[in-house]
């Protein structure tokens, strides 16, 4: 008979396989797999969706200014191809119906132009405050901000929506975080700056202050979705029962003839199947190597040097950290558990205390004041990812180490499975690393379009962006160095490893 795989009891949680092609924009069909009907009403009327949007809602407030819908009919008002179908395939449905009433604490901090980080404290979203927080939302930021972050502890329906339709975020953000996607992406995209200087000579001297207003007046976003691995205590919960050797081995229980006592399962020694979706177990120091995620949306507004102000372009630049519940997403995939142990991975409280502390630097606030760039708070928030690397490598290191002098004193079979299971997260590592390189590349070659430089700007304001873009080349070095060191150490464990099992 087939195998049949089964979750064991306090089974450990791990994360879903990345549906990939899911992950961006670019992908003309979100969440519509090639076995998967298509609604020829779609192709003929593209629109026929639309009233189902428009149909009223409970909401007295108005909406967001410049929005014709409700912010409750996110998304398909702002990204009608999005249907119910694909929101309910996706996760969004799950989310937007099932937890209409869960309550979300967003806690705000504001960076200053000065470099001083200021915290705004923290907003309950519950189905008796939308009204009040969306209000909120609607107004003005104090004199002086040049970038907001907001840490979502939770994802609430009206959490999705209220975010979705105050920045115009694309689903894909949301998406993605539930589905432990990595992604990287840029939505809103300025004109490259050789589509304006192609323009003839006459024109530019006519243009050339036009153009630059229009450039320094478009929005360009950027969206991260970033796994790492992070080591953390193994939980202890009432459920939680002695763990396997590796948890990285799921039980598969085969089904078998009836046996003396035994109903209808086999009691024989169960099969045992290497997963790199699970945590690694370091039984040496007693703790887990487990994935964790970073899922950050970047609204880069216009500069602006005018102060504070309402919505618009006036507002300085957001950015929004989703820290999703660990049962967020059921990846229906039998035998296995979604992250759902308490302290598995990082939350909206923990990073808002690191960006804060960010600030105490005097390195960082030295950048952040000499600079009008939102995008370098973003790198310190990427460094939080390459300090649990560091850690967690650290720990396996130390394992391996234990595991070798084990080896040397004995034959245990178990062991010899250990092994085999570390050298396949090692593996796994070496796909997220890349990954980790990918995207600090990608915001080391996005910049903000405000801050490129321009042969029509004023000698002064040359020369900032200039210096701009070589502080930003210089941060993103340093970043791609510490992964350089990490990847080396990497591949000087799986080394190790490879000399223990040759023994």
């Amino acid at each position: 008979m087939y195998p049949i795989p089964v979750a064991p009891q306090g089974a450990l949680p791990r994360v879903p396989p990345p549906r990939h092609r899911h992950g961006a924009p670019s992908g003309p069909w979100p969440f519509v797999d090639i076995d998967d009907e298509v609604d020829p009403a779609r192709i003929q009327d593209p629109t026929s969706h639309l009233p189902l949007s428009a149909s009223p809602c409970s909401h007295s407030f108005p909406p967001a200014q410049e929005q014709h819908f409700c912010w409750c009919k996110y998304p398909q008002s702002l990204y009608p191809n999005w249907t119910p179908r694909q929101q309910k395939k996706s996760g969004i449905t799950s989310v937007i119906e099932g937890r209409k009433k869960q309550a979300s604490t967003v806690y705000c901090l504001d960076v200053m132009r000065d470099g001083i980080f200021r915290d705004r404290g923290e907003r309950e979203f519950s189905e008796r405050t939308v009204g009040r927080v969306w209000a909120a939302m609607q107004e003005g930021r104090p004199p002086g901000v040049k970038v907001r972050t907001l840490f979502s502890e939770g994802l609430s329906g009206p959490v999705l929506q209220m975010l979705g339709t105050r920045y115009n975020i694309e689903p894909f953000f949301f998406t993605s975080t539930l589905g432990w996607i990595p992604s990287r992406f840029q939505s809103h995209v300025v004109p490259h700056e050789s589509d304006r200087t192609s323009a003839p000579y006459f024109l530019t001297t006519h243009l050339a202050l036009a153009l630059e207003a229009l450039i320094l007046n478009l929005r360009t976003d950027i969206t991260i979705i970033l796994s790492f691995i992070k080591a953390i205590p193994t939980p202890r919960t009432s459920s939680t029962v002695p763990p396997t050797p590796n948890p990285s081995f799921l039980n598969i229980l085969t089904r078998g003839p009836p046996g003396p006592g035994l109903g209808n399962w086999n009691s024989r020694l169960p099969d045992l199947v290497i997963d790199t979706q699970a945590p690694l177990r370091l039984s040496s120091s007693d703790r887990l190597l487990t994935h964790d995620l970073l899922a950050i949306h970047m609204v880069r507004s216009p500069l602006n040097h005018s102060g504070g102000g309402g919505g618009g372009g006036g507002e300085g630049s957001t950015i929004i950290s989703l820290h999703p519940h660990p049962h967020a997403h059921n990846n229906n995939i039998p035998g296995t558990t979604t992250h759902n142990t308490p302290g598995t991975t990082t939350t909206a409280h923990e990073l808002h205390t690191r960006v804060h502390l960010l600030g105490k630097s005097v390195y960082w606030a030295n950048i952040l004041k000499d600079t009008t760039d939102p995008t370098f708070v973003l790198l310190g928030l990427l460094w939080y990812g390459m300090y649990a690397w560091d850690e967690a490598l650290e720990g396996l290191y130390e394992h391996i180490c234990y595991l070798e002098s084990k080896v040397i004193q004995t034959d245990d079979f178990t062991l010899t499975r250990e092994l085999h299971a570390i050298r396949a997260h090692l593996l796994h590592y070496d796909s997220l690393l890349q990954d980790f390189r990918n995207t600090i590349l990608f915001v080391k070659d996005t910049p903000h379009p405000g801050l490129m430089p321009r042969t029509d700007l004023s000698l002064e304001s040359e020369a900032g962006s200039k210096a701009n873009k070589h502080r930003m080349d210089r941060e993103c070095g340093s970043l791609l160095l510490e992964v350089d060191r990490l990847e080396r150490s990497r591949k000087m464990m799986e080394s190790r490893l490879k000399n223990v099992m040759d023994l």
